[in-house]
């Protein structure tokens, strides 16, 4: 897999501002499948999640392609990525590669035409971070910054990058591997990924490089990515 030549549509907006712009009186945006799901979900939060998420992936496209945000049908597989359901003037769309994230007050998705995944977290939530870092073999102890901010950062991150890894992959979480990830010194590795902080979440995006992203029209600023690469020799085992 290369991400030489790669282009990512990366949307990151804030939950409140997205569901702002929801039509507030029906879902008739929302594809048949989509519909199905929404209504069997029986907390608001994770119906606000799912609209947003959705939402956001249209204009994700849109901006990709053109046309207004309301064009756009998806696929609402049970435990998968959502799907385009191309017409036929817009063939080949389907193929698109559509990752949705969120997390306490943010939601991010990232499109391209090759593998992507999107992961965001927040920081904020009380975690046992030091013993789930031993379920991703990401030892902390190596760490030679103790502070508990260093210490959160780089939990989130490869947690993120995990988490990104497994939603681009095609691979069955239980049939293969995790890898591993380290700050990557050079900026075209073949798989990197990239982290930044965003307020007091962490925002990944796996594969890419800061060249390939471009943010639509309303999406927060993202600044200061970090180029985390595969440590392809060093393979985890899935928890």
């Amino acid at each position: 897999m290369s991400v030489h030549g790669m282009r990512i549509i990366l949307a990151l907006r804030r939950t409140s501002s997205v569901l702002r712009q929801i039509p507030k009186y029906n879902n008739l945006w929302l594809s048949p499948e989509e519909q199905l799901r929404y209504a069997a979900f029986t907390s608001s939060t994770r119906r606000q999640h799912f609209l947003g998420g959705r939402f956001l992936a249209r204009q994700a496209i849109g901006h990709m392609h053109g046309g207004e945000w309301s064009d756009y049908f998806l696929t609402s597989p049970e435990g998968g990525a959502p799907r385009l359901i191309a017409r036929e003037e817009r063939a080949g769309l389907e193929k698109l590669s559509i990752s949705i994230s969120h997390t306490d007050g943010w939601v991010a998705c990232a499109v391209s035409f090759q593998p992507v995944g999107v992961d965001i977290q927040s920081r904020e939530k009380r975690r046992d971070i030091l013993g789930l870092s031993q379920l991703i073999e990401c030892n902390l102890a190596k760490e030679a910054d103790q502070s508990v901010i260093n210490l959160n950062r780089v939990f989130y991150a490869q947690w993120g990058l995990r988490e990104a890894w497994f939603k681009q992959s095609d691979c069955a979480i239980n049939e293969a591997g995790t890898p591993r990830f380290a700050i990557g010194k050079n900026a075209h590795e073949k798989f990197n990924g990239l982290v930044s902080d965003i307020e007091n979440s962490t925002l990944v995006v796996f594969p890419a490089r800061a060249d390939a992203i471009e943010m639509t029209r309303d999406s927060f600023h993202v600044q200061n990515w970090a180029h985390w690469h595969q440590i392809a020799d060093q393979i985890g085992r899935p928890t």
